[in-house]
Order: structure tokens, then sequence, then C-alpha cells
């Protein structure tokens, strides 16, 4: 079964991984499918795991801005920087 497929199965079946959400968003981005990918990056980010989290608002933030979406980037890592005194430098350099 192809990953996509497999993915999709665990969510419909009520399944709540978010590395399988941050996974499904991967390819999905790949594959051009931006506004699906914001929901399953979005579901991973709701897991709230603190290293997870982090790498997962990269990739985000990547994907906002490989496709010029800009201010959807900008926005996301000032969200991300108001969180706590050790995120005010997330991604200094990309911002």
């Amino acid at each position: 079964m192809p990953a996509v497929a497999a993915y999709r199965e665990h969510f419909a079946r009520g399944g709540n991984s978010p590395e399988a959400a941050f996974e499904l968003a991967r390819i999905l981005e790949s594959r051009g499918q931006i506004q699906e990918a914001k929901e399953f990056y979005t579901r991973a980010l709701l897991a709230k795991t603190q290293c997870f989290t982090s790498h997962c608002h990269s990739s985000y933030v990547n994907m906002f801005s490989e496709c010029g979406q800009f201010a959807e980037a900008k926005k996301l890592i000032e969200d991300v920087r108001g969180r706590s005194d050790t995120a005010k430098y997330f991604m200094a350099k990309e911002f």
C-alpha cells in the first residue's frame, strides 16, 4: 500500500499520530498539495512535543517560503518566537 493511502487510512480509522500527520504533510507538500499539507502540519503541531514541534514548525515555515507565501512564513515564525524566551531566535537566519 502506498504511503499516502496508508496514512489516509490511519486517520480515517481515527488515528491521531503526530508523526504520521507530519510525514503525510511532507508528502503532500512535495506533490504541491499545499492546502492539504497545511491541514496535516497543523494536526502534527497540536501534539505539542517540543522537539518534534520545533522540527515540524521549521518544515511548515519552509513550505510557505518555497511557495512564495512569505507573509504566512513570517507570521508563523513570529508566533513561535512569541511563545517563550527560548524560542525568540527561532529560524533567525530565515527571518
